[in-house]
């Protein structure tokens, strides 16, 4: 969660990775490859500027945005992203770009899902950032192991980093680039 404080008004952006049910026995099926970003005008009124240019496979292929039913599709040799937006967006030479004004009160989501994903085959964003809270609370509160080691005094950094690294292993996720700054102690 972070709050913008532009003139006129105050923005809350929050972004998540969608998180479904969750069952070790289940052997974590809980991903759907979405992620979230909800924009909420808190106070006044607030312009805020969309700017979507993704370059697939590490920039190596051509990317070609072209419009769908909600939003916009990224396509390339091999992979493709859809963003469901809820407002138009004009495509350039530098990506797409879209302008929405959110007054107090109201809110608006962006979601990027990986593939070619419809619009209602996607939670809803509240519904699914309610779910994503509530697997991410089971998730700290059982043990994987079934013999947990309290981290004493440093808990709270330890489950950040575990939470992280969570999101980042297995599915899609790369964990390696994530890791490579943490210290290692013999």
């Amino acid at each position: 969660r972070t709050e913008f404080r532009p003139q006129g008004g105050v923005l809350e952006v929050v972004d998540w990775m969608h998180m479904g049910g969750f069952s070790f026995e289940e052997q974590e099926q809980h991903r759907l490859p979405a992620i979230y970003r909800l924009l909420r005008c808190l106070e006044g009124r607030v312009r805020v500027r969309i700017l979507f240019n993704p370059k697939l496979n590490y920039a190596r292929d051509k990317t070609v945005l072209s419009h769908t039913a909600s939003g916009l599709l990224a396509e390339g040799s091999e992979d493709a992203l859809c963003l469901h937006a809820p407002c138009p967006f004009v495509l350039g030479s530098q990506g797409a770009e879209a302008t929405l004004t959110l007054h107090e009160g109201e809110d608006a989501a962006l979601i990027l899902t990986y593939g070619k994903t419809e619009r209602e085959n996607v939670p809803p964003p509240l519904r699914s950032l309610e779910k994503t809270i509530r697997f991410w609370n089971r998730w700290t509160s059982e043990c994987e192991t079934g013999s947990c080691v309290s981290p004493g005094p440093w808990k709270d950094p330890a489950m950040r980093s575990a939470l992280a690294l969570k999101v980042l292993a297995g599915g899609r996720g790369i964990a390696a680039a994530a890791t490579t700054s943490l210290p290692e102690i013999p």
